[in-house]
């Protein structure tokens, strides 16, 4: 029987995104590191395993070059604050760092085959005591995400499979937040009929992930394997075709519903890219000395290196689809040039203010875009 795995860090995007999240190969833990995220998680780690003591930062930095060191610092010492306060007292003494564990979900039958499918991942922390067993996630991202419950609960059905269930017949799964000091905020206790829900709703994604291939461009925001999916080049074609489409004014795309899908394609190469934006702008401004080219190689090399994926799925694939030139246009692009873009559609008797706060609301009114999905934009 075949198998099919899931990432659990992907989940978010499984349950948005019928194509994307899925792999056949499973987690591998000899993949290459992210960079400053990873570079905190490994201190923090140091110093729970050491059971305080403090890590040599400039060694941590060596392994992870990329990252600045001042930042790692305070990642670090944000992340101890957290730890030693709000966390540690609770953990008991049986406590383990970055925890590879894997759990078979169910089986599924796609494309008239039956299919095994199971959920792999690494915990950054678990902790056991006589009643609960607990599992942690740290988040060095800027910002807290909008919702994680789907990969919490993934971590609990890897716990369980891993340890079974506690005493208390309870799982304790939360993330800490330390850039901004957060970790009550996710925490949950989930049980086995929450547990038991939570793997029907995996398998019938996976389900319609056979029949369904037609996925949408917002859900590779939410997917970190993303540039290991095939369908990925594919869609970043398709979101950058649409965003260069209505920036040149192109006369044809003037219906709210492409302008709505066009926006969340927008967003989806945004977002892609964000956390280096600012570094891609400035090797663009230095470019001029060995060539445009080398600045977006650099930037993409950087991408796939902090998303810890295979070297082969970013750079050399979107390269297939799009010219170079292509994706420095796209990438330089503001958020202003497509509001003024989509406010000089604006029909006639309708204020251009209004029409773009129309345009805005259809757009955040849905989470996703799906084929069939309609983004209505109500004209007065």
């Amino acid at each position: 029987m075949k198998r099919i795995y899931y990432r659990c860090s992907s989940l978010k995007g499984v349950l948005a995104c019928s194509s994307y999240g899925m792999t056949d190969n499973p987690w591998n833990p000899e993949t290459p590191y992210s960079q400053q995220g990873s570079a905190a998680h490994l201190g923090i780690q140091y110093y729970i395993d050491s059971k305080g003591q403090i890590p040599d930062f400039p060694e941590v930095q060596l392994k992870f070059p990329l990252s600045e060191i001042e930042d790692l610092q305070i990642c670090f010492w944000m992340a101890k604050k957290l730890w030693d306060e709000n966390l540690a007292p609770f953990m008991g003494d049986n406590v383990e760092t970055e925890v590879a564990m894997q759990a078979k979900l169910g089986v599924v039958e796609i494309d008239g085959e039956e299919h095994e499918v199971w959920l792999t991942g690494h915990a950054d922390v678990v902790a056991r005591t006589s009643q609960d067993l607990m599992v942690w996630d740290w988040k060095f991202g800027r910002a807290p995400g909008t919702s994680y419950f789907a990969q919490t609960a993934g971590y609990a059905a890897l716990a369980v499979a891993t340890y079974g269930w506690p005493e208390s017949g309870q799982v304790t799964v939360g993330e800490a937040h330390p850039r901004f000091g957060k970790w009550k905020d996710h925490t949950q206790k989930i049980d086995k009929v929450y547990l038991g829900q939570f793997k029907k709703t995996i398998l019938a994604a996976a389900e319609m992930q056979g029949k369904t291939k037609s996925p949408s461009p917002d859900a590779c925001k939410f997917c970190s394997a993303r540039l290991d999916c095939s369908e990925y080049p594919r869609m970043f074609k398709e979101s950058f075709i649409a965003v260069k489409s209505i920036v040149e004014g192109d006369p044809e795309i003037v219906d709210p519903e492409e302008l709505a899908q066009l926006h969340s394609a927008y967003k989806t190469i945004e977002y892609a890219c964000s956390s280096f934006k600012k570094l891609f702008s400035s090797s663009l401004e230095t470019a001029g000395a060995y060539g445009k080219d080398k600045a977006v190689g650099e930037f993409y090399l950087k991408e796939v290196t902090r998303r810890a994926v295979d070297a082969r799925a970013a750079w050399p694939q979107l390269t297939k689809v799009l010219s170079q030139g292509e994706i420095a246009s796209i990438l330089s692009l503001s958020l202003s040039k497509v509001k003024k873009a989509v406010m000089d559609k604006t029909p006639p008797g309708m204020k251009k203010n209004e029409y773009w706060g129309e345009f805005e609301k259809a757009l955040y009114e849905a989470a996703a875009v799906h084929e069939g999905t309609s983004h209505q934009v109500t004209k007065v």
